[in-house]
């Protein structure tokens, strides 16, 4: 990755504005200097697009349905409930505030069903001042 943003950067490609910037070759460097954030994530954009291909799911064909019943004994000591709405009935909490949420959750009547954002991978990507920054809600709700 840093090869191919050094030969970006040493490229035509790049198109500084004001174009006064780019006639002085320190003011050049230090304003690459300062946006090199914004230069890392376009390149790792245009590499990402490029790259892109479908993700197909994997199917056990030998276990095709699959129970917690398999799961050894799991033990902790954060605090734990049982849940009504939720498709694993038995929740590990990280904080009380999460525990007072998801009793909240199972209560209103407004929701439908939610779940824990741990080990799920749901992540939401957006921009922040040029460059793509990912949050990670807690739960999922619906």
């Amino acid at each position: 990755m840093i090869k191919l943003v050094v030969d970006f950067i040493a490229s035509n490609k790049l198109q500084i504005s004001p174009s006064l910037l780019d006639q002085d070759q320190g003011m050049k460097r230090i304003y690459i200097t300062l946006n090199m954030n914004k230069i890392v994530q376009h390149v790792r954009n245009a590499i990402s697009d490029e790259n892109a291909e479908s993700l197909v799911p994997i199917f056990d064909s030998d276990r095709p349905i699959r129970s917690t019943r398999d799961m050894r004994t799991w033990y902790t000591g954060k605090p734990c409930e049982y849940t009504n709405k939720s498709h694993i009935n038995f929740c590990v909490y990280d904080s009380t505030w999460e525990m007072t949420e998801s009793l909240e959750l199972d209560r209103n009547p407004h929701v439908e069903a939610w779940v824990k954002n741990e080990h799920l991978g749901f992540e939401i990507a957006y921009f922040y001042q040029g460059v793509i920054k990912k949050y990670w809600p807690d739960f999922i709700i619906a």
